[in-house]
């Protein structure tokens, strides 16, 4: 049970002194920061917490802050880069499935011979790699490749070298077998014969 308060305490009354407004006059920008700590300590019930509840709660704040933007810094840019792969991937199927036509087409014509129509599925090729996948993907340097390997195929040295110059300079050519074009090849092996 609770013992009456003696009569001779002084009656009890609510320490506000931290609710107190700054004089106005001293200071605008004191009063506008009170004003957000009011706003704030109101909205979220901080008001009734102690102060070193209120400390905690700020450091449990600011670490939580901290991982989180570091994770965005710092792991957001690949996620996106990969969440763009999948949402290509399923969103454009249809575009890896003409692909693949077109290159088991450009295959079969390949061994045929018929490097001419193998050339006309190429470059609708290509450019559907350079729009989907990008210019600097493997795979479309790859297909950059394969185009000046059909030039050369065909005789047209000078186009496969052309096409070739648009290579980026840190990635050789790495084909087996597909020796650097050099532009005037045509005009040395015809002095050779």
């Amino acid at each position: 049970m609770i013992r009456d308060i003696p009569p001779h305490y002084p009656p009890a009354r609510p320490n506000l002194k931290a609710f107190r407004a700054p004089d106005k006059s001293q200071s605008k920008f004191l009063y506008l920061l009170w004003r957000i700590r009011m706003w704030v300590e109101g909205t979220f019930g901080l008001a009734v917490l102690e102060p070193w509840e209120k400390a905690l709660l700020l450091v449990i704040f600011l670490i939580t802050s901290i991982l989180l933007v570091t994770g965005i810094i710092r792991f957001l840019p690949q996620h996106m880069l990969d969440v763009k792969g999948r949402v290509v991937y399923y969103l454009f199927d249809w575009i890896k499935q003409d692909r693949q036509k077109r290159e088991s087409e450009h295959t079969q014509l390949g061994e045929l011979s018929k490097y001419k129509e193998a050339l006309d599925l190429e470059h609708p090729l290509l450019e559907t790699f350079k729009k989907v996948l990008g210019v600097e993907h493997p795979d479309t340097l790859d297909r950059i490749q394969k185009l000046a390997a059909t030039f050369r195929k065909l005789g047209q040295y000078k186009d496969a070298f052309d096409i070739e110059q648009t290579l980026p300079k840190s990635r050789p050519n790495t084909r087996i077998g597909i020796p650097p074009v050099d532009p005037d090849l045509h005009k040395k092996r015809r002095k050779t014969i």
